[in-house]
């Protein structure tokens, strides 16, 4: 066994103790994160307690939220609460609260947090709210598109089929001509 330096000791004790050392410190490493672990899930509920205690106050955004969970009742899951000049003023007024959450959502993401907070951003998320109408539209019209391709081994879609799909499919057929012609066209971008 040769001396390490001057230190009285082998290179295998050496790498013995260092080898110890490790092992002490990923047992360290792996109860911390067991910790962490047991804190998170402790948090997690602990939010989950405080947002059903607070959607249970009796105040106007509480109210708006509990129509809109009774209306996604009454349509099939559906929260966009969509309008038409036929629609009764509660449902105009509850479009309206919707499309307000959008904005102040926007503003929440871009760093401004005083129209709405986050615990009602996650109860409104459990609920599947539609921030993004845009885009939630296109997914749905492209898996009806891929359903059809699937079922029929085409993108032909007739106008008895779906008014709905055979417009989307038109309008992506003329958003990709408009970009192969070097065209700004924000609809089709290359992850589409």
């Amino acid at each position: 066994m040769n001396d390490v330096a001057g230190s009285g000791l082998s290179a295998d004790r050496i790498a013995e103790r260092a080898k110890q050392k490790l092992k002490d410190a990923e047992e360290v490493v792996d109860h911390a994160r067991r910790r962490l672990q047991e804190a998170e899930e402790q948090l997690a509920r602990a939010k989950g307690i405080f947002i059903e205690a607070d959607l249970q106050r009796d105040c106007s955004w509480n109210n708006m939220y509990r129509r809109l969970i009774q209306y996604k009742k009454e349509h099939d899951g559906d929260v966009l609460v969509l309008t038409s000049k036929d629609s009764s003023p509660e449902i105009k007024k509850l479009a309206k609260w919707v499309q307000n959450q959008r904005v102040h959502y926007k503003c929440f993401v871009t760093g401004d947090k005083k129209h709405i907070k986050e615990h009602r951003i996650d109860a409104l998320n459990r609920v599947g709210f539609v921030w993004n109408v845009i885009e939630h539209s296109w997914n749905s019209n492209f898996n009806a598109l891929v359903i059809h391709y699937e079922k029929y081994g085409h993108f032909e879609v007739t106008k008895s089929e779906s008014v709905k799909l055979r417009n989307f499919v038109a309008n992506l057929r003329k958003a990709f001509r408009r970009k192969m012609d070097g065209l700004f066209q924000k609809e089709l971008t290359d992850e589409r």
